[in-house]
């Protein structure tokens, strides 16, 4: 991963990111020419996914693999957003359509599948492990979002008890879920979901939690926001949360994705910019 991704490096700073960890390095990953560069996801075979905002304003899907950034846009709409990517290159994303709905679709090889669950009116597709399943939130016929895993034939519905609106994340190889949801006073919470029951996660002293991608060990990546409003980066670890900023990223730090190889990617927010980034650890 490291060779592909310092071809798009912006800038590379070392910075000692965890301080139960060994120091590693930071390093920003710039599309060239965009306005703004997300990453979002990683692959077990290092496929880096995300979007990008190009010099017009258009958003833009990609998959960056080795030194080539591949554009995702699905012909059926404008504004693709990728999330994840699992280890056959497959790519869970969503586009908005005519309407200014979102709509899911899986990419792979150039060719793009739109799914949702019956009866949705918009469908957002997040997260997908190395069996296909996907992980995402859809707008049910009640109104409320709801989140959801797919395994290619059947949905099945997630909703954390007590929450307002539930928003699946990501499924691991396990079969864990992240998820995000709504608590009664519209504060974002988190919880991870074992097939059975839901167990809260949310980083201390957060006023919100966003958990994002998980790795097959349980491995959690978060961003969260202090009482300022600023988002910074967390990661569950060894049942212990680890927080943690990029440096020059003074208008907040985003970690999103993470695979089974000890790399997390995300999004580093400049003095006037965002950067995707990535780091080892």
């Amino acid at each position: 991963m490291k060779s592909f991704l310092c071809t798009l490096a912006a800038l590379l700073l070392a910075t000692t990111v965890f301080a139960a960890q060994p120091p590693v390095s930071f390093h920003l990953i710039a599309i060239p020419g965009a306005l703004e560069t997300h990453v979002y996801g990683v692959s077990n075979k290092n496929l880096a996914v995300g979007y990008y905002i190009d010099s017009t304003g258009n958003w833009h899907g990609m998959q960056i693999a080795g030194n080539k950034v591949t554009n995702i846009d699905d012909p059926n709409g404008t504004n693709t957003i990728c999330w994840n990517a699992n280890a056959s290159g497959v790519v869970a994303c969503y586009y908005i359509d005519g309407s200014g709905a979102s709509r899911a679709f899986l990419y792979h090889a150039g060719k793009y599948q739109e799914f949702g669950p019956p009866g949705a009116q918009q469908t957002i597709a997040y997260g997908i492990n190395d069996l296909n399943q996907v992980a995402g939130e859809f707008l049910d016929t009640d109104n409320v979002w709801k989140g959801f895993i797919y395994d290619g034939t059947n949905f099945q519905t997630l909703e954390v008890p007590g929450a307002v609106a539930s928003y699946a994340f990501d499924i691991n190889i396990n079969g864990l879920v992240t998820l995000q949801w709504q608590d009664s006073n519209g504060a974002i919470e988190s919880s991870l979901y074992n097939g059975t029951s839901y167990t809260t996660i949310d980083v201390p002293g957060a006023t919100g939690t966003y958990a994002h991608a998980i790795d097959a060990a349980g491995d959690v990546v978060f961003s969260w926001t202090d009482s300022t409003g600023l988002y910074h980066a967390a990661a569950l670890m060894n049942g212990k949360i680890k927080k943690f900023d990029g440096p020059q990223c003074v208008n907040g730090t985003y970690a999103d994705g993470i695979n089974d190889h000890h790399y997390i990617v995300g999004v580093c927010a400049t003095s006037g910019l965002r950067d995707g980034f990535w780091l080892k650890y």
